[in-house]
């Protein structure tokens, strides 16, 4: 967690996943992790997303809109 630099939601612009969201990670060495947001154990991860400092709480409605090809940035330290 002292690592991560951004946290976001997308939607990929095309292909099979194109209809689903991810959460998307980057750490302060530009990797990054997407995690569906259909996976298992979501409320939870939701839960510690949301202690982060300036969390967009939000957010995660608002991303239900995004377009294929879009993000939304949720936090940034």
């Amino acid at each position: 967690w002292e690592k991560l630099t951004r946290v976001s939601i997308e939607k990929p612009a095309e292909g099979a996943e194109a209809e689903s969201a991810f959460w998307v990670l980057v750490a302060d060495d530009d990797s990054e992790v997407r995690i569906p947001s259909h996976a298992l154990g979501m409320g939870s991860f939701l839960e510690r997303l949301q202690q982060l400092p300036g969390f967009d709480a939000g957010a995660p409605i608002a991303a239900l809109s995004l377009a294929p090809g879009e993000a939304l940035v949720c936090w940034e330290r």
